[in-house]
Formats: C-alpha cells, structure tokens, sequence
C-alpha cells in the first residue's frame, strides 16, 4: 500500500491510506451552534476507530466518538478498527449527535449509521474499550463490554 501525508486538519500530518479522503476543496467546519445538536453528513477520513471525519457538503468536522477507546497506530487491532468502521459507515448517511467540543474544536458524540451506534458497535465487535465519559447511553456500552469479557469493568 502507498502512504503519503496529509497536513492540517488533525493538527500535524497523518498517514494517507484508503481510509483518508482526500477532498479537493477541505474546509473546516464554522462553529454555528454550541453543544448539543446534530447533522448529517458523509464519512470522510478514519483516523483510528474512534476518530473520523465528516463532512457536510465540502466542510470538515473532526469527530471523536464518546465513551470509547480504540487502539491507536502501532497497536493490535488498530486497522481491524478503521476496516470495522469503513465497512459500517462508507456511502451512508450518517447522523452526528454532538454532546461537546474540545480546546481544538473538536467535536465529541455519537455516529450513528442507519441504525447503528457505531461506538456501540466497535465495543461489541473488541475493538474498543469503554472509557469513563459520561453521556446518555453510556450504561448499554458497559454492559457490552462486560458480555465480551466479565472482568471489564
């Protein structure tokens, strides 16, 4: 596989693989509302499970998804995660529910494709760990994890 390097969005460059979209006119997302509230957008890059991109229309919005962890570059099951998702979300409408925003503007929430939770998902499938975030729903991704392996707790 090719690598090469995009810069800017995520704050220094990141490796470019068939998971980074690479759109010619990338433009950040205004920041219109304060959390929460939620759109619709397009997957665009993956940057680990949990950290992905949307896009609405050729804005860029910067989505960390809340509650878990999935490992990061270098670690088993990283892009078992970034495959997990791609084959999840790619060419369907997505629904984002912000709950928060970061220092960097980052936006913190829930991805959901069709009817699935995608961080819910990934917890169930191993391939991410419930953090202790707290938001709504956060009791059903505990409970999948347990199931996976009753010593998580």
């Amino acid at each position: 596989m090719t690598m090469a390097l995009v810069c800017g969005l995520v704050g220094g460059c990141q490796p470019r693989d068939e998971f980074t979209d690479v759109r010619s006119e990338r433009v950040p997302a205004p920041i219109l509302e304060l959390p929460p509230f939620t759109y619709q957008g397009e997957l665009g890059a993956i940057y680990s499970g949990d950290s992905v991109e949307v896009f609405v229309g050729n804005q860029s919005h910067l989505v960390r998804l809340v509650g878990i962890d999935c490992p990061e570059p270098g670690v088993e099951k990283f892009q078992q995660g970034r495959h997990f998702v791609r084959k999840l979300a790619a060419g369907i409408r997505l629904r984002v529910d912000v709950l928060w925003r970061d220092e960097a503007n980052a936006e913190f929430g829930q991805i959901w494709a069709a009817d699935k939770d995608l961080g819910l998902e990934l917890v169930r499938a191993g391939l991410a760990r419930v953090t202790d975030d707290e938001f709504e729903g956060r009791d059903v991704y505990q409970e999948a994890w347990k199931q996976l392996d009753p010593s998580n707790q």
